[in-house]
């Protein structure tokens, strides 16, 4: 990550230096204008909190990657977990207006009910994947623990565990991925192939 940093333009901030340009060397610019989708969004969540978790893991800063590697796991499990409940709302062939509100507890019995109506076969552990969503929840209940210090009142946001082995929170959230984002498309395939 030094030689990064140590690559960059680090003069002093001019006047009228813009923060979004287009120009570049090929690896330097992300292309967004191709694809801004809510799967886009989604996967990047995801993405991010591998990206942040290796980071941590194999660059040896875990204490200042945990909260942002966790915040976009957990905004990521939020966004999966609507994105179910409206696929299921589509394959019903009801309104299929996003839920709002960002407390897990409340999002997974609905996305949960769309996954087993989807595929009533299915014989995955649906209770494993509720513990985890449980314990994510209990220590970031409305996605503010781990973007905030404190909450509203000045009270320390964090209440939970002290010490937090990344690399097992990675692992977890992948075997999480596996199935919700696999339960996503096949409910989007489904659906096209029944709509096609």
């Amino acid at each position: 990550m030094n030689d990064f940093l140590d690559s960059l333009d680090l003069e002093p901030l001019q006047a009228g230096e813009s923060l979004f340009v287009e120009g570049g060397a090929r690896g330097d610019i992300a292309c967004i204008d191709y694809d801004v989708s809510e799967q886009r969004y989604i996967s990047s969540f995801l993405e991010a909190g591998n990206a942040l978790a290796y980071q941590a893991v194999h660059g040896g800063i875990q204490d200042l990657l945990v909260f942002p590697a966790l915040f976009a796991y957990r905004h990521w499990l939020e966004l999966r977990l609507k994105s179910l409940i409206v696929l299921g709302k589509q394959w019903r062939e009801e309104p299929a207006k996003a839920p709002t509100g960002h407390r897990l507890q409340n999002l997974w019995p609905k996305a949960r009910a769309a996954i087993e109506a989807a595929f009533p076969d299915d014989s995955t552990d649906f209770d494993a994947i509720s513990a985890v969503i449980s314990e994510l929840s209990q220590a970031d209940p409305e996605s503010q623990t781990f973007r905030y210090a404190r909450n509203r009142q000045g009270a320390v946001n964090l209440d939970g565990p002290r010490n937090i082995n990344m690399a097992h929170i990675a692992a977890v959230m992948q075997k999480v991925a596996l199935v919700l984002d696999g339960a996503a498309d096949g409910m989007d395939e489904m659906m096209r192939s029944r709509d096609g």
